[in-house]
């Protein structure tokens, strides 16, 4: 552990290419739920807002497996 932590103290374009990638996932789960909570608001319906979840998780679905497969059989 110890060393992990002298490699990042050379590396600092690494860490705040990291810290950047915290920030914009913080960023992104904000924005996620401010807009469940406007489309509540809006509909006064869960079960709108269960649709729009359900709705940003079927690329997952419809393409993970895909690229799993591209992952096993292809080496880069």
């Amino acid at each position: 552990m110890i060393n992990a932590i002298k490699i990042l103290h050379k590396e600092k374009k690494y860490v705040r290419l990291f810290l950047a990638g915290i920030v914009n996932g913080i960023g992104d789960r904000f924005s996620q739920v401010a807009l469940l909570a406007l489309l509540l608001e809006l509909t006064d319906s869960g079960f709108a807002v269960g649709i729009a979840l359900a709705i940003r998780v079927v690329p997952f679905l419809i393409f993970g497996p895909f690229g799993g497969f591209l992952a096993d059989r292809l080496s880069w």
